[in-house]
């Protein structure tokens, strides 16, 4: 049939290319840091226990034994009474200022050349000042009449007893507040009793736990920044130590940052963040690309490979890998059903 042979052949539809599309990310490995989460709540940097060394009636220091007074270096927070210890003192002292007088005669006769000096001695002894050495011994001859007349034992018996005379007021360490009082003015106390607590104002530490993996990310000296939604407020602070013991259960060291401020107070809670040291070499991934505990895919050659990743680090702004080669082609968004070996249809790389 002529009409039928001058009809066309039927045209063949072109086979549809149904890999997915893949966006690809180009790495160009950079020195980076990431930030390392802290909270914690603040103690004073400096805070003692005050215990009673000597029994006695409690008087007022150079101000009323209360918590929040302030201390400057040096006040007594309180004294106890020492009258009678004060007493016994003084009897020691005259009791040996006329051992010393009785023995000037034989001085005189048997060691002339030394009887100015214990002359001398006498002359300026003084009840109310704190004892002073007797004059050193010049032979071995006086050595042993010092020694037989024991005054000696005598004289370090008097400073044991001026030592002690000096507990009878408690002075402060440092500048600061008492926090804490157990007894008032007038109380009978007795020694090792706890009296209160005495704090440093304006100078505190904040004990903060840090993963083990993110301890060489830090270093002594770095900066933090932390802020109170109580106080509406923000301070820096500064890593002075770390510890080197590891929380067996949260796999945590202690790491102990500084801070300074008027308005800090002990027990305010502060969270606040680090920045890590620079960290080489390194690439950031999208979370949703990791695939198991450290995997993602490269795309080589249309075909996506698995690759081993060197985490550094796991955040929610993303996934900081290290020591890809630069120039490698990683999968930049997730493909639904992705597996290793399936083919996909490239994009135009882009470097993030």
């Amino acid at each position: 049939n002529y009409l039928a042979s001058k009809k066309e052949p039927p045209k063949v539809k072109a086979k549809s290319d149904t890999r997915p599309v893949a966006r690809i990310q180009e790495v160009a490995n950079e020195t980076a840091s990431f930030k390392i989460n802290l909270e914690g709540t603040l103690k004073a940097y400096n805070k003692v226990s005050i215990f009673s060394q000597v029994p006695g009636l409690l008087e007022q220091g150079s101000a009323p034994f209360k918590v929040g007074n302030y201390f400057s270096k040096g006040d007594a927070l309180f004294r106890i009474n020492n009258e009678e210890a004060t007493l016994a003192l003084l009897a020691q002292k005259s009791e040996l200022l006329s051992r010393v007088v009785g023995l000037l005669p034989d001085i005189k006769l048997d060691f002339e050349d030394r009887f100015q000096e214990w002359r001398d001695y006498v002359d300026s002894f003084d009840v109310e000042q704190v004892i002073s050495d007797f004059p050193a011994a010049k032979t071995s001859r006086e050595k042993s009449f010092i020694a037989a007349k024991n005054l000696s034992t005598s004289l370090y018996s008097i400073r044991s007893a001026e030592n002690r005379l000096e507990k009878y007021a408690i002075r402060a360490p440092f500048s600061g507040v008492l926090t804490m009082t157990n007894a008032n003015k007038g109380a009978m106390v007795q020694p090792g009793q706890m009296l209160g607590e005495f704090m440093e104002r304006g100078n505190f530490e904040l004990i903060v736990s840090v993963l083990a993996s993110d301890i060489k990310y830090l270093q002594r000296g770095q900066e933090a920044e932390f802020y109170s939604e109580d106080m509406g407020r923000s301070w820096k602070g500064k890593i002075v130590r770390v510890s080197d013991k590891i929380n067996p259960q949260s796999q945590t060291l202690d790491v102990y940052i500084q801070l300074r401020g008027k308005e800090l107070k002990e027990g305010l809670f502060l969270s606040g963040l680090v920045v890590s040291k620079p960290v080489e070499d390194v690439f950031l991934l999208d979370n949703a690309l990791l695939v198991g505990q450290d995997e993602a895919y490269a795309v080589k050659d249309g075909v996506l490979e698995k690759m081993k990743l060197d985490i550094v680090r796991i955040s929610d702004s993303g996934i900081l890998v290290r020591d890809i080669p630069n120039g490698t082609w990683m999968l930049g968004k997730q493909i639904s059903g992705a597996f290793e070996g399936m083919e996909v249809n490239v994009s135009e790389p882009s470097i993030d």
